[in-house]
């Protein structure tokens, strides 16, 4: 999933033209802190504004071409959801502005929504158990736990990865199932030599993919 499936269609563009006034109107109608401003006619993304700015100059009759601040925070159309939220997050962004090489505005990301559609990766609302491996990294190979999984006749709704940094150099793998009970992928896992860390319910399983995925929002600011 790239940016250009996943723009934010609430979040408010302006014009240059636009006044203080009618700029700080828009931004309270959206609840939103920032704008992109933009060239109506060409469609080329000319900066941004911010409500504390337009507060400070309310009143004043001026447009918003004298409030605009000139380096926006951009991502390209192309960019997978990825790649996208690991800059978000280390750039310690809330919100991206996209456009092509020619500078020319489709829309507004928003880390909220990107964090929610990782989230959708995990298949959190999705009932299920929830098995974690540790795996030294010697030994490391996703393709072989799968398909052990798989030849069970139980489907992987998704599945987390994890290199711990200590002295075992270990992969810890969270492993979501499509059925309740996980006894028998332990079971076969253990058999295999695979060691089982941590197991939940299904009744547990969304917290703990959460907690999945608050790892992976801390792995992706680094």
């Amino acid at each position: 999933m790239i940016l250009s499936e996943i723009l934010n269609k609430n979040h408010p563009f302006l014009r240059a033209s636009d006044s203080v006034e009618e700029g700080i109107e828009q931004l309270a109608g959206y609840s939103a802190d920032n704008a992109p401003v933009i060239d109506f006619t060409t469609r080329k993304l000319l900066g941004e504004v911010y409500q504390s700015d337009l507060n400070a100059d309310s009143n004043s009759g001026k447009t918003l071409m004298a409030c605009i601040r000139k380096k926006p925070y951009v991502l390209t159309p192309d960019l997978h959801i990825w790649d996208a939220a690991g800059k978000m997050f280390r750039d310690d962004k809330s919100v991206a502005f996209v456009t092509d090489q020619e500078n020319v505005y489709s829309g507004t990301v928003l880390e909220s929504d990107l964090t929610a559609l990782l989230g959708r990766l995990f298949n959190i609302e999705d009932s299920g158990a929830v098995v974690m491996v540790e795996v030294p990294s010697r030994d490391y190979s996703l393709s072989d736990i799968v398909r052990i999984i798989e030849l069970e006749s139980v489907k992987i709704l998704g599945i987390g990865v994890q290199f711990t940094d200590n002295e075992q150099g270990l992969y810890r793998i969270s492993i979501k199932l499509n059925q309740q009970d996980a006894t028998k992928v332990i079971h076969v896992l253990n058999r295999y030599g695979y060691i089982i860390t941590s197991e939940t319910k299904t009744e547990e399983s969304d917290d703990y993919l959460h907690e999945r995925a608050d790892e992976l929002m801390r792995y992706l600011s680094i």
